[in-house]
């Protein structure tokens, strides 16, 4: 029997425990993957909002302080898979420059499709 959130979508839980490395920086503790697989499997929130609001703008995350750059660079990790391009780089942090918000371009990066398309590797 699964018992455990974590154990009833093998996709869902690969993917929240990519988010724990990609914008944390560190492997999942057991009680945050099952909680974050509940909070999907359970329709409170979305997998989308998950992976923005529920790590960026988790406790953990704000206390790294990033600067601009890094903050970006830790975007692409999450949400592109991949190191930023020069080009793209500048691009951001021109927006956030000019007075964009990070939560304006931390949806620009969401609902990307590049992000769409890791989400449905995992059947999400």
């Amino acid at each position: 029997v699964l018992s455990e959130d974590r154990d009833k979508n093998v996709g869902l839980t690969q993917f929240v425990s990519r988010l724990y490395t990609k914008a944390l920086g560190r492997t999942y503790d057991i009680d945050g993957l099952n909680y974050w697989c509940g909070v999907v499997l359970d329709g409170k929130d979305s997998i989308l909002n998950v992976s923005t609001k529920g790590f960026f703008h988790s406790q953990e995350f704000k206390n790294k302080n990033l600067s601009d750059g890094e903050y970006i660079k830790v975007l692409y990790r999450t949400f592109l898979g991949r190191e930023y391009d020069q080009e793209g780089y500048e691009y951001w942090l021109k927006q956030l420059k000019n007075g964009k918000t990070r939560d304006e371009v931390l949806n620009g990066f969401a609902n990307s499709k590049e992000f769409r398309e890791i989400m449905q590797k995992y059947g999400l």
